[in-house]
């Protein structure tokens, strides 16, 4: 087994869940206390329900990718699936560096997206030179 791609694995499971659960806690439960109105100024009911979406569209996501990074851990990985691996490396990478750059690092979503590029791209040819 890759442990390198295991542990991106875990990460990447690890950040979508908590970005599901946090996002619940922190942003729509109080949201949804706000009593939202379909009204000028304020956020409309259907912007808030697009948002929750897109908010857990990403935990989907991030646990395709961990899926992906798993099987190819316990499977081994050569050729195309080598490229698939350091696509998957390259956009968790630029992800992590657009969350630093517009929470300006206040955010720390970016060291889990960071990680798990990190540990990817350490796993590409099982980790040998």
């Amino acid at each position: 087994m890759n442990m390198w791609l295991a542990a991106s694995a875990v990460v990447a499971l690890i950040v979508g869940l908590v970005h599901s659960v946090l996002g619940e806690m922190l942003i729509f439960r109080p949201l949804a206390r706000q009593k939202l109105r379909d009204q000028t100024g304020g956020l409309r009911v259907g912007y808030v329900n697009i948002m929750w979406a897109s908010w857990h569209i990403v935990t989907v996501f991030g646990c395709g990718l961990a899926a992906l990074l798993m099987w190819y851990a316990m499977a081994g990985a050569d050729g195309a699936d080598i490229v698939v691996i350091s696509g998957i490396s390259i956009v968790t990478c630029i992800a992590a560096g657009l969350v630093l750059w517009a929470t300006k690092g206040r955010h720390p979503g970016w060291a889990g997206l960071l990680a798990v590029a990190v540990l990817a791209a350490l796993g590409i040819n099982g980790g040998n030179p």
